[in-house]
């Protein structure tokens, strides 16, 4: 077809491709977007893309889909006694949009919590500020162990056992990272003297990570917390805790131990 410029229109002169709609010219002088049945799609007035005036006609920025021999809308605008603009796409092209300012959501002003939840970049940030991203574990002696120069043994619901086993075992209920874990000892009847002692996390019977190399037995109650940790576990992972004992000059008594962990995930 010829080239025709917008100035030249005439009235309900169209501009166009055929079966494609296109710019046609209104009897008032307004130039609109019709489509290929020549229905009014909006009109163009003042720098201005528009939809009809009927409630419920809408005007669509779509881009073709290729391979799928069809068309995508990212933008919908509906008229209507309360007029609508959908976007229907999170990502336009390859860009995700800019994150707009809220003062009113659903006619209540969110608060600065709520909308801490609403700018969480995934489910886990979200956990996150909610607080419910942590899962804790722990295990507590229930009787006293005798200690002696130089043993190793591992912490479990009743002795300090010398035997690593599956009464030294925990299983983690989440996949996640162990981020902190304190540990608490104390001395039911002999304190010892004040030599250190070193306690370890041990993932799957393999792999030691070293908590503390200052641990004591010589008081009633002591405690060690242990932060910033990073070990991983997921699902049929397990972990002990082994203490290695130094030589005393006067060997604790009566030992009790408690750790407490904490699995972020």
């Amino acid at each position: 077809m010829s080239e025709v410029n917008i100035s030249e229109l005439n009235d309900s002169q169209v501009i166009g491709w055929l079966n494609r709609g296109g710019l046609k010219a209104s009897a008032d002088g307004e130039i609109g977007l019709w489509n290929e049945a020549e229905s009014a799609l909006g009109a163009l007035s003042a720098a201005q893309v528009r939809t009809g005036v009927s409630s419920g006609n809408s005007l669509q920025l779509q881009a073709r889909d290729v391979d799928g021999t069809s068309w995508t809308s990212f933008l919908t605008l509906t008229a209507g006694n309360t007029p609508t603009c959908a976007i229907d796409r999170t990502v336009i092209g390859a860009t995700t949009p800019a994150a707009a300012t809220f003062t009113t959501i659903n006619g209540k002003t969110p608060s600065a919590f709520g909308l801490s939840l609403w700018d969480a970049a995934d489910a886990a940030a979200a956990r996150s500020t909610l607080g419910v991203n942590k899962h804790y574990m722990s295990l507590s002696q229930s009787s006293g162990s005798a200690i002696g120069d130089g043993d190793t043994r591992y912490v479990t619901e009743a002795i300090l056992t010398t035997a690593e086993g599956y009464a030294t075992r925990l299983y983690p209920m989440h996949t996640g990272t162990i981020t902190r874990v304190i540990v608490q000892t104390s001395c039911q009847a002999v304190n010892g003297s004040n030599e250190t002692a070193t306690v370890y996390l041990r993932k799957n019977a393999s792999s030691d990570t070293t908590l503390s190399s200052s641990v004591q037995f010589n008081s009633a109650r002591q405690v060690y917390d242990v932060t910033g940790l990073n070990v991983s576990v997921s699902s049929g992972d397990y972990f002990t805790f082994k203490v290695a004992f130094p030589t005393y000059a006067t060997n604790p008594t009566g030992v009790l131990m408690r750790i407490d962990v904490e699995i972020t995930y």
